[in-house]
């Protein structure tokens, strides 16, 4: 490697030998070096610090040496110069600089304990070692500047960031980042990370640290520190061959050492573990270590609990070279402290207004019903989505300057189309008419549009998968509407109907912990599964139905179908598992059948969740059913039974177990229908069947109708309607169809 002395350095040497012959000496020592460096340069700073400022230095060393008598025509530097500069080109070569600085020339000489230069400033009684550090630290600083090629080749510096507005302001985890700088304080085990679920602001929190920072209330350790989040993913791109990734990081620790005012922040930080570990080579965990223990670099990590768990904690050797963070969601007050700090830059964002009252509201609706998201992340979610939906629906002004905006264009085309007839009167005319409109549209104003709490349910019913009215909406109307709806298809059960929806009501008034559950019970095909399906597809925006028949779970061992399998046991990884759809979608029915013939640890699984309203799954997840829904179905004749109010109800249900029947929300029993009912829903299943085939003229003899009912009313058992309307209906009017008849008629065993 060829090194150059820079311009500077040439310039310090030139005013070298000026300073020799000033003095008359007859040569070029590291005196006279130093005495250009004070006379001429911009380390006269860190000299002024410790005392040294030229006049004091050239006054000692005529002190010392004294001025000679006459000039000498010759310029010679003596061997220890000579050597000092020899010195500073190896340093250089060291650092891999192509050209010798100035304060490798000052090492250099404070470095030769036997020269001048270092005899007179022990003289003057100078710090040597404190000079030395600060000389040397403000190398490492200036090169900093221009060296750290890998470091923002791989990360982004968050201060940079923070000095450009660039970041959000962190409001209410004071805590969190006083106990991280605490941490970074530390002489050794200086490595912080946060832990906390998704989601509750562990990033931010590095963010808070950057704007600390730059600010004037940075404490004493934090200044000129800078914060560079790596990317994990650009690290390990690009090392395809055994070795590559090693010295990748060698370099990235190379420079972090070299950098104390460096902090590195990554990221889930777990995929550190395995990171670059192909065979035969070392992950980046086990690089890093070394490095971590000795204290010479600082790292800020941050993962989830769950990952945490999983990836760092078993290795004992890396988690204790971390000092853990713990972070937890925010309270609901300061929820809404931290929406109100950034808000204003929602607003200017989207250009909108949001009053205080609607993030209350915001706060407490996401809290209620988005339970599988954490704190402050859902509610900034839902208030960015709001602002998002209000500034994109047109107001009345918008509408108004579009329709302007477009009679404008249509006026311009006809004012050309009448030039070019040369008919300059009609043209004059509709200029005037151009200016009149131009001038409207100049005097609308752009109003700013206001979030309003329709906009704010609305996303909410969105993201919620619900349908269930809030505050100060119409709740009446919507229990009459689902009531109307259902009894339009579930007949001859309105009182059990006006049951389940008062219960469901008082639910959601109540707002209680626990899921909204019902107990069904009837006779087979007596409509118990109508009923629940109606019911929840009038709730719910989806179909999110989830059928469990205890039946398939007499063994102990099937409860793993339900909440995964346990750790250490195949399948663990799998997430599979039916209660992990309710934890992703909190808003799920379960319809469960046959209660009394699953195991003890299922059926006792069924009554945890409706007494405590949530469960931990196989890997320690949190399920939530308090948004959801639970039906059981079992198939028993108990419609003489006056559920709840007579002494003989725990024989009638003997065969479930009182845990259940005294925890569900309500219980139901199925009606027999009478005749006028089961006529209406054979009529109605007979219309839907005609309905189905309606390019064909179909008509039914009202004898024939008559049989069917015949049929139905009289069977032994409870005969299922739609079996019955498909063997003796639909069957005979397929025969039509295939005997290509324009006009079917169904009699009693002849179609015409």
């Amino acid at each position: 490697m060829f090194v150059n002395f820079s311009e500077e350095t040439k310039h310090l040497l030139k005013q070298a030998e000026a300073e020799k012959d000033n003095l008359n000496h007859p040569y070029v020592g590291s005196e006279h070096l130093l005495l250009s460096i004070l006379k001429d340069s911009k380390l006269t700073q860190i000299f002024k610090k410790h005392r040294i400022t030229y006049d004091k230095f050239k006054q000692r060393l005529i002190s010392l040496v004294g001025i000679g008598s006459k000039q000498s025509d010759f310029i010679l530097y003596t061997p220890l110069l000579k050597r000092v500069l020899e010195n500073s080109v190896i340093e250089a070569k060291e650092d891999n600089n192509k050209n010798v600085t100035p304060e490798m020339l000052i090492i250099s000489i404070l470095d030769e304990e036997d020269g001048v230069a270092y005899t007179i400033l022990k003289s003057m009684k100078v710090n040597i070692d404190k000079l030395y550090f600060d000389i040397k630290n403000n190398r490492v600083v200036k090169n900093n500047k221009r060296k750290k090629l890998l470091l923002d080749e791989l990360g982004t510096d968050m201060t940079k960031l923070a000095k450009n507005k660039m970041l959000d302001p962190v409001i209410g985890r004071e805590k969190e980042v006083s106990r991280t700088i605490e941490i970074l304080l530390r002489r050794k085990k200086n490595n912080p990370i946060l832990i906390g679920p998704a989601g509750v602001g562990k990033t931010a929190i590095v963010e808070g640290i950057s704007n600390l920072i730059i600010s004037n209330k940075c404490p004493k350790y934090l200044k000129d520190k800078k914060i560079i989040a790596l990317n994990m993913f650009q690290l390990v791109s690009g090392t395809k061959y055994r070795g590559e990734f090693e010295e990748k990081m060698k370099l990235l620790i190379k420079e972090l050492e070299e950098n104390q005012d460096v902090i590195l922040f990554i990221d889930e930080i777990h995929t550190m573990v395995g990171a670059g570990g192909a065979e035969g080579a070392v992950d980046a965990s086990n690089i890093l270590k070394p490095a971590l223990a000795r204290g010479t670099i600082k790292i800020i990590g941050a993962t989830t609990t769950e990952e945490y768990k999983k990836f760092i904690e078993p290795d004992a050797a890396l988690s204790r070279r971390f000092q853990s963070v713990l972070v937890e969601e925010p309270n609901f007050e300061n929820v809404v402290k931290i929406l109100k700090g950034i808000k204003p830059l929602y607003e200017k964002y989207h250009n909108i207004l949001i009053s205080d009252e609607l993030l209350k509201d915001i706060a407490i609706l996401a809290g209620r019903y988005l339970i599988n998201r954490a704190e402050p992340d859902r509610s900034i979610d839902i208030l960015d989505e709001v602002c998002a939906r209000s500034s994109a629906t047109e107001n009345y002004e918008e509408r108004r300057k579009n329709v302007l905006e477009k009679r404008l264009e249509k006026i311009k085309k006809e004012k050309l189309r009448a030039l070019s007839n040369k008919d300059f009167k009609r043209a004059y005319e509709l200029k005037n008419d151009e200016n009149n409109v131009i001038n409207n549209i100049n005097n609308i104003k752009n109003s700013i549009k206001k979030v309003n709490k329709d906009d704010v349910l609305q996303v909410i019913k969105e993201k919620g998968n619900i349908k269930i009215p809030f505050g100060d909406e119409n709740q009446n109307t919507f229990y009459e509407n689902i009531e109307c709806m259902i009894r339009k298809e579930v007949i001859g059960q309105d009182e059990n109907i006006r049951k389940l929806i008062m219960n469901f009501r008082i639910k959601n008034i109540a707002k209680n912990k626990k899921c909204y559950s019902a107990l069904i019970m009837g006779k087979k095909n007596s409509g118990k599964k109508l009923l629940v399906n109606t019911f929840i597809k009038s709730v719910f925006n989806k179909n999110s139905i989830i059928k469990i028949d205890l039946s398939e779970y007499t063994e102990h061992h099937m409860i793993s179908k339900l909440l995964g399998t346990t750790a250490g046991y195949l399948g663990y990884d799998n997430k599979n598992n039916i209660f992990e759809k309710v934890r992703t979608n909190p808003s799920t029915a379960l319809i469960v059948s046959n209660f009394e013939r699953g195991c003890i640890e299922v059926q006792s699984l069924f009554i945890k969740i409706l007494t405590e309203g949530k469960v931990q799954d196989s890997s320690g997840k949190e399920i939530d059913f308090t948004n959801g829904m639970i039906f059981f179905i079992e198939d028993k004749d108990v419609s003489d039974c006056p559920v709840g109010f007579n002494s003989n109800v725990k024989e009638d249900f003997s065969f479930l177990p009182d845990e259940l029947t005294n925890n569900v929300s309500t219980i139901i029993a199925m009606k027999e229908l009478n005749e006028e009912d089961k006529k209406t829903l054979l009529n109605k299943k007979i219309g839907k069947v005609i309905k189905k085939y309606e390019n064909f003229k179909i008509s039914v003899d009202d004898n024939y109708l008559n049989k069917i009912l015949f049929k139905l009313q009289n069977a032994k058992n409870n005969i299922n309607i739609d079996t019955l309307v498909q063997n003796e209906f639909e069957s005979k009017v397929i025969d039509g169809i295939i005997k290509k008849q324009s006009e079917i008629l169904v009699k009693s065993d002849v179609i015409e």
